[in-house]
């Protein structure tokens, strides 16, 4: 395989994404759901949900969406920024979108920055979602404020599926985390954090990225529980998704900060290396609602 045939791989994967994005926002919620993974893990941006099946979430969906569109709410999703990646072989890829999204229902209009991540693989009816990632864009400012007065919100629970090369990809991820070397992550990483600046593309930026959220918000700590790890069937490539916590000036007896963390694995040198991240802050649905108001 050709760097040329990887970056065609990842514009594939791009304009799967985009399609994706546009049945959502005609209201087709089957069609948007039928690029699923039937078992992948989608994390929608309210920090109280989370699911483990393209059914469960396909449900969430219609009872979110369906009597608003019948109504004639209208949904919109700007594409500001859209970065990806794929294995050398085409068989899985990765997708960063940095966006507006847009709403329009009975006289009532709103706008919220917003981003998705995608974790895609290759399967005989072409590329499915395995992991979803989807989260608002916050300030560091308010995440120190929603610290301090306990109105960050604990993610849903997901499950720990890990078995051995999962423990790997875990701990890889971990000292990723951690503020690592570069070798820690491939050349092309792509990465995305809570903040607006949080939207990075190469190795180098994606570990300065995460150095630096370390420094603001204190390192993150994956909980084990909370871990779910799939390992591509020949053991190239992993996704990951996990809950953590990091702790305001690095104290325990500090503010915690729950996150969400997905991320894409390659491996490359006898070792996992990052090839994509998106770290996430939540912010739940009834805190946005009350914002607007």
């Amino acid at each position: 395989m050709t760097i040329a045939d990887e970056r065609q791989y990842a514009a594939d994967a791009e304009d799967f994404v985009l399609s994706h994005l546009l049945a959502f926002e005609r209201g087709r919620i089957d069609d948007w759901a039928s690029d699923l993974a039937a078992n992948g893990v989608f994390i929608p941006a309210d920090p109280g949900r989370a699911f483990t099946s393209r059914e469960a979430m396909a449900a969430q969906m219609h009872g979110d969406f369906d009597e608003a569109i019948a109504e004639g709410l209208k949904v919109g999703v700007e594409t500001q920024r859209i970065d990806t990646g794929a294995t050398a072989d085409g068989a899985a890829a990765w997708c960063n979108v940095d966006a507006l999204y847009t709403a329009a229902h009975g006289g009532d209009a709103f706008s919220v920055p917003w981003r998705l991540s995608s974790v895609l693989a290759q399967t005989d009816e072409g590329w499915q979602v395995v992991i979803e990632h989807y989260a608002r864009v916050v300030s560091g400012r308010e995440i120190f404020d929603r610290a301090a007065s306990g109105r960050l919100p604990n993610p849903a629970a997901l499950p720990s599926v890990m078995g051995a090369t999962g423990s790997e990809v875990r701990d890889a991820l971990q000292r990723a985390l951690g503020g690592g070397s570069r070798t820690l992550t491939t050349e092309g990483a792509i990465g995305m954090g809570p903040r607006r600046p949080d939207c990075v593309t190469n190795g180098r930026q994606v570990v300065r990225m995460l150095s630096d959220l370390r420094d603001h918000f204190g390192a993150i700590v994956l909980r084990d529980a909370e871990t779910c790890v799939a390992v591509a069937p020949v053991g190239a490539s992993a996704c990951i998704a996990a809950n953590g916590d990091s702790h305001l000036g690095g104290r325990r007896e500090s503010q915690i900060v729950p996150w969400r963390v997905t991320a894409a694995y390659v491996r490359q040198g006898g070792g996992w290396r990052l090839a994509q991240i998106h770290l996430s802050i939540g912010v739940s649905d009834d805190e946005v609602a009350n914002d607007r108001e």
